[in-house]
């Protein structure tokens, strides 16, 4: 990806995550019991003011992070600008919320096949719509972003209340 092509991507995705963090909430909509995976999915859909745009994720894991899979699909986000779908490489669940790394799979508007990109997806219950929030960024390495503290912190600092959908993020127990 060119260099201007990226400062392009960034500032993007960080224009859509530019809400404020809220903070996490102790519970999810699963509380630790049921399946022994992790997994984070679910639609949502952030302001037409903020970007807009719909955002799928249907991805899982080992209770500690191990055998991730699933897939993360984005259409018309950030103001139209982003549309792909990305193989998950990384998951990382901590109570609420999720960090997962990415590689994009196929690629129509915005990003590049073979780009890392990484997200936050944080479930604040039922219903998720003005509860849930979300963030997304370019990457360095599909396999260990959603382990980088430094995209972390970023990501939580950007991360914006859906306005429609709902995420239901899973922390099993080890």
């Amino acid at each position: 990806m060119s260099q201007m092509r990226r400062v392009l991507v960034v500032l993007g995705l960080a224009a859509a995550g530019a809400g404020t963090w809220a903070g996490a909430a102790g519970a999810t909509h699963s509380g630790g019991s049921g399946p022994p995976a992790d997994f984070v999915q679910g639609t949502g859909q952030l302001p037409e003011a903020t970007g807009g745009g719909q955002f799928h994720f249907n991805t899982r894991s080992g209770p500690v992070g191990e055998d991730p899979r699933g897939m993360y699909y984005a259409k018309e986000g950030i103001f139209g600008l982003f549309t792909f779908t990305a193989e998950v490489k990384c998951l990382e669940v901590r109570g609420n919320v999720a960090f997962v790394g990415t590689e994009v799979a196929r690629a129509q508007e915005g990003v590049n096949e073979g780009d890392p990109v990484v997200f936050r997806v944080e479930d604040n219950g039922e219903p998720g719509a003005r509860r849930d929030r979300f963030a997304g960024a370019p990457g360095m390495n599909p396999v260990t972003d959603c382990r980088n503290p430094a995209l972390q912190a970023a990501l939580t600092a950007t991360s914006q209340t859906i306005s429609q959908g709902n995420f239901t993020v899973h922390d099993a127990q080890p």
